[in-house]
């Protein structure tokens, strides 16, 4: 069609003729859609479930679980913060977390509470399948039985989430999830596809931006200030920090543990 008031296309796109095509490279962010989304929609209706409807435990167990819980040590700083003892299930739209944060609490809260909440229990189906949706969507390889996978799991969140139960509404960011399966079969994992890095790299312009006093012009202060740092890191050729710091500890042999012959059966030769 070459009406251009129909259409608004004067000429083919720039970038269809590099590597990237405008329309045959598809890109969804897993960030915003999930972590800063459906896992908040679905965590305000299975919680209001587990507190309010069936009172299996209250938000000060909950709270006090996540405190204590054993995190590792790559999680230690993405725990997630306590929630009000009084929050609003009804008309709060997100819980205070952020992005790194929902991703640790949507990891472990079977861990948190899975020993209150019975396994037959529709809240807990629900998460069981986010759960899964979650580790497939943040896996690093993609093969078609994922794929498959995924598209029944989509499907069966999206019939529970709208049950007679829940009663919620689909949001836009549920209907994303339902193209994920095809654009993962197109161009892999989406986790090679999320803005999670862009936004740790705006995190340091954001804090500066917080701390400085001048407001004439905040956006030729950062730049300075981003342009000056890069200049530090070609001069003295130090681009990456390569140290590697280690709490205390002692090194222990393979040969001296117990299950070492287990151990050499299971283990695969290095190539």
């Amino acid at each position: 069609m070459d009406n251009i008031s129909l259409t608004g296309l004067k000429e083919p796109c720039v970038w269809n003729s590099l590597i990237f095509h405008a329309v045959e490279n598809l890109s969804v962010d897993i960030m915003h859609d999930i972590l800063e989304g459906v896992c908040h929609y679905d965590f305000l209706i299975i919680l209001k479930r587990f507190v309010v409807d069936m009172k299996y435990f209250t938000l000060e167990n909950l709270n006090f679980r996540m405190k204590t819980f054993n995190y590792s040590s790559l999680e230690s700083k993405n725990k997630p913060p306590p929630i009000e003892e009084n929050f609003d299930f009804l008309n709060k739209a997100k819980f205070k977390m952020s992005a790194s944060e929902m991703l640790c609490f949507a990891r472990y809260f079977g861990l948190f509470v899975g020993d209150l909440v019975p396994k037959a229990d529709k809240g807990w189906q629900l998460y069981i399948i986010l759960r899964e949706i979650i580790d497939i969507i943040f896996s690093s390889s993609v093969c078609s039985q994922k794929v498959i996978l995924l598209k029944v799991l989509i499907t069966d969140h999206h019939e529970v989430y709208i049950s007679d139960i829940f009663k919620g509404r689909l949001k836009p960011k549920h209907h994303h999830m339902v193209h994920y399966p095809y654009i993962m079969s197109q161009v892999g994992p989406l986790k090679n596809l999320w803005s999670m890095r862009f936004e740790s790299k705006h995190k340091e312009s954001k804090t500066t931006a917080n701390v400085t006093s001048s407001r004439r012009n905040i956006t030729l202060t950062l730049s300075i200030k981003h342009q000056l740092k890069l200049c530090y890191k070609f001069l003295s050729n130090i681009i990456y920090d390569d140290k590697i710091f280690m709490g205390p500890g002692e090194i222990v042999k393979l040969d001296t543990l117990i299950y070492y012959d287990s151990f050499l059966k299971m283990s695969y030769p290095l190539i």
